[in-house]
C-alpha cells in the first residue's frame, strides 16, 4: 500500500542509534510516496510520520528530498524579505508587539519584542508544517550549526537563516538612522501604540512605562562628559578583550592583565552611574545619526509617555510598591 505524500517541509535528524523518537512530519498532499514497510505510518494528524529508526541509510532520498524543500522554502522567504520596503517591516503589528510583548524591563525587552513579531511573520512559515513550528523557528534563530540540526533544523538553511536576519536588521536600521523617517513611523504607529497600551493590565502598564521612563532619563544624560567618559572606557575595555581572547593561549604573554575583569569592571562602573543598555543603545543611534537622532527618540518616547498620561516620576515594576 503506497500513501501519496506532498512537501516535505521539516524533518527532524538522529543518529539511527537515537531514532525511536525521531521522525520526518511529512504533509499530506505530496508527490512523495513510501510504504508501510517502509515506515509511513498515519499519525491521526494532517499528514504521514516516517519513523527514521533502522532507515537512515535505506531512505537517502526521502530524507535528502525534506532537506532540499526546506531549503528552497528558506530561499523564498529571504528572497520575499530582500523585496519589502521599510514600510512593510516597520507596521503597526510590530509596534504593538513592542508595547504588549516586553520580556524585560528594559530596552533590550523592548527590541526582543519587536525582533520575535519580526521573526515570526517573515521566517517562521519556512515551518509551517512542522509539528512544533514555534520551536523549530525558534531554534533556527538561537542557534547556530550541529546546535540547530540537534533539534531538527538542518544546517543546510542556517545560511538562509542568518542572511534573513542581517537583512531585517539592516532594513530597519538603515531607515531609522534619519530623523524624518523615524518621526514618520512614529506617527503612524503612535495610534495604536497607545491602544495597545491601553489593553495592558496595570501592572504590565507600570513595567513599560518604568522602561520608557529610564530610557528618556538615559537619552536625557547621553552627552554628560562624566557619563561619554565612561562609555568611552568601557568600549576600550571591551576591545582590549575581544582582541587578547582572539590569540591563541601560546600568543598570551606571562604577566598580562585579565582583560576580561577588566572589561567586567568597567561595565560595572557604567551601570553605577547610568542604564547601561539604555546607554549603549543610545550611543549606537549616535553613531548612526548624531545628536539629531538622539534627540528625535527623545522627543518621540516623551511624547507617547505624555499621551498615556504618566508624569515623569519614577514607575515603580510592582503595583504594590
Amino acid at each position: 500500500m503506497r500513501f501519496p505524500i506532498l512537501t516535505i517541509i521539516a524533518l527532524t535528524l538522529a543518529p539511527a542509534a537515537e531514532a525511536d523518537t525521531s521522525f520526518v512530519f511529512v504533509p499530506e498532499g505530496s508527490s512523495i510516496t513510501c510504504t508501510l514497510e517502509e515506515g509511513c505510518n498515519e499519525n491521526g494528524q494532517s499528514g504521514i510520520s516516517f519513523d527514521l529508526g533502522g532507515r537512515i541509510a535505506a531512505q537517502p532520498l526521502l530524507l535528502q528530498t525534506a532537506r532540499n524543500m526546506l531549503q528552497e522554502r528558506a530561499q523564498e522567504a529571504l528572497e520575499t524579505i530582500r523585496d519589502m520596503s521599510p514600510q512593510q517591516l516597520l507596521s503597526e503589528e510590530v509596534a504593538r508587539a513592542v508595547v504588549s510583548n516586553l520580556r524585560w524591563d528594559t530596552i533590550r525587552g523592548l527590541t526582543w519584542a519587536a525582533r520575535e513579531e519580526v521573526f515570526a511573520t517573515y521566517q517562521c512559515g519556512i515551518f509551517k508544517y512542522h509539528p512544533d513550528q514555534a520551536s523549530a523557528c525558534w531554534a533556527a534563530r538561537a542557534f547556530e550549526g550541529s546546535d540547530a540540526e540537534h533539534v531538527g533544523v538542518p544546517i543546510e538553511i542556517m545560511p538562509a537563516i542568518r542572511s534573513m536576519r542581517t537583512e531585517l536588521y539592516n532594513l530597519g536600521r538603515m531607515h531609522l538612522m534619519q530623523p524624518s523617517n523615524l518621526e514618520s513611523v512614529y506617527q503612524k504607529v503612535r495610534p495604536v501604540m497607545i491602544d495597545e497600551f491601553n489593553l495592558l493590565f496595570y501592572t504590565e502598564q507600570l513595567r513599560f512605562l518604568s522602561a520608557l521612563n529610564i530610557g528618556i532619563t538615559t537619552a536625557e544624560r547621553l552627552y554628560e562628559p562624566t557619563v561619554v567618559e565612561l562609555v568611552e572606557k568601557f568600549y576600550a575595555a571591551e576591545a582590549d578583550w575581544l582582541r587578547y581572547s582572539q590569540l591563541p593561549e601560546s600568543m598570551r604573554p606571562e604577566g598580562d592583565p585579565n582583560y576580561f575583569e577588566l572589561k567586567q569592571v568597567a561595565a560595572d562602573t557604567l551601570a553605577a552611574e547610568i542604564d547601561s543598555e539604555w546607554v549603549l543603545f543610545f550611543n549606537r543611534r549616535h553613531a548612526e545619526g548624531g545628536p539629531a537622532l538622539v534627540e528625535k527618540y527623545l522627543e518621540s518616547m516623551t511624547d507617547f509617555f505624555t499621551a498615556v498620561g504618566a508624569d515623569r516620576t519614577p514607575m515603580p515594576v510592582d503595583a504594590d510598591q
